[in-house]
C-alpha cells in the first residue's frame, strides 16, 4: 500500500497547492519503490507513473476496465512490463491508484481555485466556478459511459474526503457567513450539500445560466443552522 494523503493528513497543515503536491499518489508510488533509501525528488520516475495513470484513464474511457489489461496499459504508455511492475503490483493495484490519482487532480484544482483569496465572496465564487466546471467533472462524466462502476466507487470511497476538503477550502467563507448571521451554521451539512451538488453535475451536467448560482447557494446556507445543543 502507498502512503497517499489521508483524511487525517488533510485536516492538518496549510491549505495550499504546494501542500497537496507533497502528498500525491504519484509521489507516494515513487517513494514506495525507494522506501529503504533516502527520499529525494525523482522527476523521471514521477513522469513514468503519471504516463501509466494517464494511459489507464485513456483506455478506461475507450473501452472500460474489462478490456483494460496490463499489456494494453504498457503499450499505451510505451513502457515495458518490468517498468509497470516496478510501480504497480497488479491491475487491481493500478485501479486503486487511479482513483487516488483522480482525487489528487481535483484536490489540486480546489486548492488552486481559492489559494490567496482573502475576500470570502470572491473565494466562494471562485470555488463555485471550479466546482461546476472542472476537468475532474468532465473526465468523470466521460467515464460514466464506459466505466460507471469505477466512478461510482470513486464517489462512495472518497465522499468523506470531499467533505473535509471543501470544509477547509471554505472555512473563511463559513466564518464570514456566521458573522453576518450572528449564529453558527451546520458546516458539515453545508459542505455535504455542496459536495452532493457538485457530484450531481457529473450525472446531469448543468446547462442553465449560472450567474446567480453563488447567491442562491448563499441563501440556502442561511437556512441551515447548527441544531440547538441539548442541555
Amino acid at each position: 500500500m502507498t502512503d497517499a494523503l489521508s483524511d487525517d493528513d488533510a485536516g492538518r497543515g496549510s491549505f495550499s497547492a504546494a501542500n497537496a503536491d507533497d502528498h500525491t499518489e504519484i509521489k507516494a508510488r515513487v517513494r514506495n519503490v525507494v522506501k529503504d533509501q533516502p527520499t529525494r525528488p525523482d522527476p523521471r520516475s514521477e513522469r513514468t507513473v503519471e504516463h501509466i495513470l494517464q494511459a489507464t484513464f485513456k483506455l478506461l474511457r475507450e473501452g472500460g476496465s474489462e478490456k483494460l489489461t496490463i499489456r494494453s496499459v504498457c503499450n499505451e504508455a510505451e513502457i515495458s512490463r518490468g517498468t509497470f511492475y516496478r510501480y504497480f503490483e497488479s491491475k487491481e493495484d493500478l485501479m486503486d491508484s487511479a482513483t487516488r490519482y483522480l482525487r489528487d487532480q481535483t484536490d489540486a484544482g480546489v486548492y488552486a481555485s481559492v489559494e490567496g483569496l482573502e475576500d470570502p465572496i470572491e473565494r466562494f465564487q471562485k470555488f463555485l466556478d471550479f466546482a461546476l466546471d472542472n476537468p475532474g467533472t468532465r473526465s468523470s462524466s466521460r467515464l460514466l459511459d464506459t466505466e460507471p462502476e469505477f466512478i461510482l466507487r470513486y464517489f462512495r470511497e472518497n465522499f468523506s474526503h470531499f467533505k473535509n476538503r471543501l470544509s477547509r477550502a471554505l472555512e473563511p467563507v463559513y466564518d464570514s457567513w456566521e458573522s453576518e448571521l450572528g449564529a453558527e451554521i451546520d458546516r458539515e451539512l453545508v459542505s455535504e450539500l455542496f459536495v452532493r451538488f457538485a457530484l450531481s453535475a457529473t450525472l446531469v451536467p448543468i446547462d442553465r445560466d449560472r450567474k446567480n448560482m453563488a447567491q442562491e447557494l448563499r441563501r440556502l446556507a442561511r437556512l441551515i443552522r447548527t441544531a440547538p445543543k441539548k442541555e
